[in-house]
């Protein structure tokens, strides 16, 4: 956990595809009030769980690419989704999915391709759902 990462060249760091586990350890080390961690905590003090641990480091990815608006209020909307559900089926678990959080994303016009290890974001994409 104490292992220094390199540090990574200016130029690869407007690249749009990144590794998540690099995403990861600049998120916690430069931003530790946004990981995945504190995204994991968060949700689950609002009842959710999930074992989907790529879930959270997808929330984290995202929160560390220029797009905190966007994951804001995509989680606000899976939460209220899920409070929904709970309430006609209090049986219903309170939990979100990494493919709930891509199936979210699909339909704001974000595409991600192999979201489990190297998200890419279009640039276009983000910088159309900033304006609208």
């Amino acid at each position: 956990m104490n292992q220094q990462q390199p540090d990574i060249p200016p130029s690869k760091k407007t690249q749009f595809t990144t590794s998540i586990d690099n995403v990861i350890n600049q998120t916690i080390s430069k931003k530790p009030n946004i990981s995945e961690f504190l995204i994991q905590e968060i949700l689950e003090a609002s009842g959710f769980q999930t074992n989907d641990q790529n879930c959270y480091k997808l929330i984290a990815h995202l929160t560390d690419k220029w797009m905190i608006e966007i994951t804001d209020s995509m989680v606000s909307k899976l939460i209220q989704d899920r409070m929904r559900k709970k309430e006609k089926d209090p049986d219903e678990k309170l939990q979100i999915t990494t493919n709930d959080i891509v199936n979210e994303l699909d339909q704001r016009g974000l595409k991600l391709q192999n979201p489990f290890q190297y998200p890419e974001i279009d640039a276009n994409n983000l910088q159309k759902m900033k304006n609208e």
